[in-house]
C-alpha cells in the first residue's frame, strides 16, 4: 500500500479532484488575465512611435559626448566646406585673371 505523505489530508477521491479542477480553473483565468496583459501591452507600444537608433540617448555619458561631437562636426562641415568652395573659386579667377594681365 502507498503511504500518504505526512501533512496531506485524507481526503477522498472526488474532493481532491474538485479542489485540483478549481485550482485548474483559477490558473485558467490567471492566463487569460496575462494574456489580456501581453495583448494591450503589444498594442501600446505599437502604437509608440519609434527611437532612432542614436547614441544621443544613451546611457553612458562618453557615448552621448562622441555623438554630439560626431554631430557637431558634420554641421560644421556642411555649412563651412561650401564657403571653402566659394573662396577656393573666387581665389582661382581672381589668381587666373592677375596672371593674364
Amino acid at each position: 500500500m502507498e503511504e500518504q505523505p505526512s501533512g496531506t489530508p485524507d481526503a477522498q477521491p472526488e474532493e481532491q479532484s474538485t479542489d485540483l479542477r478549481s485550482e485548474i480553473d483559477a490558473l485558467k483565468t490567471q492566463i487569460h488575465g496575462y494574456e489580456h496583459r501581453i495583448k494591450s501591452m503589444e498594442q501600446r507600444q505599437g502604437q509608440q512611435p519609434m527611437l532612432p537608433q542614436t547614441n544621443l540617448i544613451s546611457s553612458s555619458f562618453l557615448s552621448r559626448a562622441f555623438a554630439v561631437f560626431g554631430h557637431n562636426l558634420v554641421a560644421s562641415l556642411i555649412i563651412i566646406l561650401p564657403l571653402y568652395l566659394l573662396i577656393f573659386i573666387i581665389i582661382i579667377f581672381v589668381g587666373v585673371s592677375l596672371t593674364n594681365f
